[in-house]
C-alpha cells in the first residue's frame, strides 16, 4: 500500500470517528432550535436573594436595577445586594440611592486591593449576607452583572422552573448591543449558539 493511500485511510478513520463523537450536537441543535422545556405556573412566589458584583459600574448599574423594579413578580420576594468591588467611582452611591417601586437594595462595599477579582468578591458579599440575614433565609439566589438587564417576565420564569424542583438553573442571555460593531455581533451570535444549540437540550 502506497504512503498516501495510508494517510487518506487515517485521515477516513480520524474523520469518521471525529464525526460519531461529534454527532450529540447535532441532536442538540435539532432540540435547541426546534423545542424547549416548559415548565407549570408556579405554585408559590419563592423569595430570593438577587446578587451583584459590580467595580467602577456606576453608569450602568441603575439599568440594571431600574429593570429589576420594572419586574412583574412580587418585589416583596426580592433582595437586591451589590457589592461594590474595590471602586473608584460611585458604583455604591448610585445602588444605595435607588428607589423604585419598593425595590430593596443592599449595598456593601468590598476594598481589598489583594482580592481584585468576582469571586473575592461574591465571597465577601455571601458572608455579609450571612452575617446580617442568614444566607438560608432565601430560597435562592441570582447573579447577575452589573451591565445586565432582565426582562419584564424573567423573574416570574425563572420562579416556574425553580418551583419544578430544578436547582440550578442558567436562563438565556444575550447581547444588548449586538448591531453596534463586529465583535459585539460575534458575542451574540456565540451566546445564541450556545443558548438554543446546547443549554435547551440538555434541559431535557
Amino acid at each position: 500500500m502506497k504512503a498516501m493511500e495510508i494517510i487518506i485511510m487515517i485521515c477516513g478513520i480520524i474523520g469518521t470517528a471525529y464525526t460519531v463523537l461529534m454527532a450529540y450536537k447535532a441532536i442538540f441543535t435539532i432540540i435547541g432550535v426546534f423545542s424547549y422545556r416548559k415548565f407549570p405556573k408556579a405554585k408559590k412566589e419563592h423569595k430570593y436573594g438577587i446578587c451583584v458584583a459590580a467595580r467602577n459600574e456606576d453608569k450602568v448599574i441603575g439599568n440594571l436595577l431600574d429593570s429589576i423594579a420594572n419586574s412583574d413578580y412580587n418585589l416583596e420576594q426580592i433582595t437586591v445586594f451589590v457589592v461594590a468591588d474595590n471602586c473608584t467611582d460611585d458604583t455604591a452611591k448610585v445602588a444605595r440611592e435607588f428607589q423604585k417601586n419598593g425595590l430593596k437594595v443592599v449595598v456593601y462595599e468590598h476594598n481589598n486591593p489583594d482580592e481584585r477579582t468576582k469571586g473575592f468578591a461574591l465571597r465577601y458579599l455571601f458572608d455579609r449576607i450571612e452575617e446580617d440575614y442568614g444566607r438560608a433565609s432565601f430560597e435562592g439566589y441570582f447573579i447577575f452583572d452589573a451591565d445586565n438587564v432582565i426582562r419584564r417576565n424573567y423573574l416570574t420564569k425563572m420562579n416556574e422552573a425553580f418551583d419544578a424542583g430544578n436547582k440550578i438553573i442558567t436562563s438565556y442571555r444575550n447581547s444588548k448591543n449586538m448591531n453596534q460593531n463586529w465583535i459585539s455581533f460575534s458575542y451574540a451570535m456565540h451566546w445564541m449558539r450556545t443558548c438554543l444549540t446546547e443549554n435547551r437540550a440538555k434541559a431535557f
